[in-house]
């Protein structure tokens, strides 16, 4: 993995190919949204019942009703089993040719109820679902109401359907790429871009779960900066926030895609090797020591070192015990005299 973005609070252009994705930052929320959006349906539907069942037109009331009872059936299960009583795609489906129905039988009126129905699809399917439902749904209605009423308004309610579609598809597209930039800031130092300790207990968790095999190895690099207060004291905070950056940066550089860096206190970092053994850990731990030795970042001239401790973790050991041990080895290094790679328990 490359080194995290920096974060920004005003959103970036939203790619193209992010309106045929999932919106994410609908997804963890879409029973609750589909919950209030059916009762808000039952409460327009229920009205429409009444307006319908007054003008005589029985056909479109029995339509309502199923609609309204299924409506109802699903409020029951997604409070029960949060989950819908008809999937979504065959409810939108079923809005959808209502819809139609009620166009071809009412009249060009009936054209409006695309509207909500095109919203509603986007809060209720993956967007490639909703895209495809709501082009349908906009080709079906444009051509019953050429029909009906000629082409001139149908032509235009195929251009306010179609920019409808398109504007909703467009400011979720937003809202994800919103949600991305600030899940970025929940997990991301912002001093120096690598991953905060939060992320890093995120990380250790999941790598607990069962699905981890006795065949996976992984390593983790605890990683402190030599007498780091004494190049606050002499050349500023200023000056020491600038080595912090370079030092992320080399880190970045020469650590493989996979492996996660991480920025734990004021000057010590931990660094997550993947499906590595301690003899591939040491060495990539000894690749870093000696790079960061050989640059001469400070005004003087002088390089800055680190010290870091290697532990390596197997299914079965706990991850609390994986991270003290490579705290442990960490301190094992300074305090044989800095600027060293100790493997846990080397001085056991």
């Amino acid at each position: 993995m490359t080194q995290p973005p920096q974060t920004d609070p005003s959103p970036s252009p939203v790619p193209l190919r992010d309106l045929w994705s999932d919106n994410h930052a609908l997804v963890e929320h879409r029973e609750r949204i589909a919950l209030r959006l059916s009762q808000l349906a039952i409460l327009v539907s229920s009205t429409m019942w009444v307006y319908q069942f007054v003008s005589g037109r029985m056909v479109l009331v029995w339509l309502l009703s199923a609609v309204t009872i299924f409506l109802g059936l699903n409020i029951g299960w997604l409070k029960l089993w949060q989950r819908p009583f008809v999937p979504y795609p065959v409810l939108t489906v079923s809005m959808a040719a209502t819809a139609c129905f009620a166009t071809w039988y009412q009249g060009y009126y009936g054209v409006f109820w695309a509207f909500p129905i095109l919203f509603g699809a986007y809060f209720l399917l993956p967007r490639r679902q909703a895209t495809l439902i709501g082009a349908a749904l906009t080709v079906a209605m444009t051509a019953i109401a050429a029909l009906k009423v000629g082409w001139p308004p149908a032509l235009r309610a195929f251009a306010s359907m179609g920019l409808t579609l398109f504007m909703i598809a467009w400011a979720l597209g937003i809202i994800a790429e919103l949600q991305r930039a600030l899940r970025e800031q929940a997990i991301t130092d912002p001093l120096t871009g690598a991953f905060n300790r939060r992320h890093l207990q995120a990380e250790l968790a999941r790598l607990s779960l069962p699905t981890q095999t006795a065949a996976q190895t992984h390593s983790l690099l605890a990683i402190d900066i030599d007498h780091f207060k004494r190049v606050n004291d002499r050349y500023g905070h200023a000056e020491g926030d600038e080595v912090l950056r370079r030092l992320v940066a080399a880190i970045q550089a020469r650590k493989r895609a996979s492996d996660l860096l991480f920025r734990t206190g004021g000057e010590e970092f931990m660094l997550l090797l993947f499906r590595t053994s301690p003899v591939q850990a040491r060495v990539i731990a000894e690749d870093l020591r000696e790079r960061l030795e050989s640059q001469a970042w400070l005004p003087n001239g002088d390089s800055v070192t680190i010290s870091i401790g290697v532990n390596t973790w197997r299914p079965g050991q706990g991850v609390d015990d994986w991270l003290v041990g490579a705290d442990r080895a960490l301190l094992d290094a300074k305090r044989e005299g800095r600027n060293r790679v100790t493997m846990a328990g080397e001085f056991d």
